[in-house]
């Protein structure tokens, strides 16, 4: 079984397109709690959490951005570790500094916002678990119409359609 676990967003919704998954709500499956996960997946065969914590960034800085990125982020790399589960942290490629484009693993980072050093602080946790994977990307809500192009940025965008 695979869960998804995050806020409420298009992405969550466009991944239950393509794969087969639970999407608990959070109050079932809050990352800010360790033992509310573990409850939720008692008893149930585990083999990938999916965590998309806190999505996108919002104008003020919340504290629940502060709180799910970096602790829920924290909570759910011990979950998958206790339920021997791989993990998936989904980032985003705004951990880069935008300037060199085709960034690679190895590339430095310097996010772009606070939102996004939140995010990095996530990839920090998923990093500590041998069986995780770090998915860095552009998730926006369509209809996503950039004002300018850029020859060196290459990313790829989710349609939530």
């Amino acid at each position: 079984m695979i869960v998804v676990a995050s806020n409420d967003g298009p992405l969550p919704a466009s991944l239950g397109k393509v794969i087969e998954a639970e999407f608990p709500a959070r109050e079932d499956f809050n990352p800010l709690s360790f033992n509310k996960m573990r409850e939720y997946l008692l008893g149930k065969q585990v083999d990938a959490i999916v965590f998309l914590a806190d999505e996108k960034p919002r104008g003020a800085f919340p504290e629940e951005t502060l709180l799910t990125n970096i602790v829920g982020t924290a909570n759910a790399v011990r979950i998958a570790e206790h339920f021997r589960a791989r993990f998936v942290y989904v980032s985003t490629a705004a951990v880069f500094p935008g300037i060199a484009g085709e960034y690679t693993e190895e590339s430095p980072v310097l996010p772009l916002n606070r939102w996004a050093w939140s995010k990095l602080a996530g990839e920090c946790a998923a990093r500590l678990y041998d069986k995780s994977l770090i998915v860095r990307g552009d998730f926006l809500d369509p209809p996503y119409t950039p004002p300018f192009a850029s020859p060196d940025h290459y990313s790829s965008l989710t349609d939530t359609d």
